[in-house]
């Protein structure tokens, strides 16, 4: 099992992306994430704990931490992220 990542939220770049809805999507170091919940800053432990959930079934997953909340991304080649624009019909 890799760990999920723990950085500062000012060092990634956020950017949004269209998946069927409007996602917030975010790179840092050459990886894309997308957003999968947002913790409030008491809810620390919720956070990690659903983190190693993910990254225990084999998905790339990054925290990000500031002083209000805790983030957790998805990495979009995780097995359990899913991208809509490979389920486009070919016209």
């Amino acid at each position: 099992m890799k760990h999920p990542l723990v950085i500062h939220e000012c060092l990634i770049s956020c950017f949004k992306y269209w998946d069927g809805i409007v996602q917030q999507g975010m790179r840092y170091n050459q990886e894309l994430y997308r957003l999968l919940q947002t913790y409030e800053a008491n809810e620390r432990l919720q956070a990690y704990t659903v983190a190693y959930n993910h990254a225990e079934q084999g998905n790339l997953i990054c925290i990000t931490v500031s002083k209000t909340n805790y983030r957790l991304w998805l990495g979009l080649r995780s097995p359990e992220s899913t991208f809509s624009l490979c389920e486009c019909p070919s016209v």
